[in-house]
């Protein structure tokens, strides 16, 4: 197997369902680097309370960001998998 796979960006109805199941916002951000328009999610709490390294807030844009946010949470949203596999 190629230890080198390539993140799997999220599609936009992953990113919006994502951001509303944790409580975060949608986020489309330009990528000139990359493949162009990106979707993800800005998680965000008060008083930064985010098991994130840098402070308060978070941007999920890969599958494999998500699953691991998920697993962390403590509690899987019922049809998560059915979105982030």
């Amino acid at each position: 197997m190629n230890s080198k796979t390539v993140p799997t960006p999220l599609t936009e109805q992953q990113a919006r369902a994502l951001a509303y199941w944790w409580g975060g916002r949608y986020e489309k951000i330009w990528d000139a680097a990359g493949p162009g328009w990106r979707h993800g999610v800005v998680l965000t709490r008060p008083g930064g309370a985010l098991p994130a390294p840098g402070g308060g807030s978070r941007r999920v844009l890969t599958r494999e960001e998500a699953q691991a946010w998920e697993a962390r949470r403590g509690f899987q949203e019922a049809c998560s998998p059915d979105w982030v596999g």
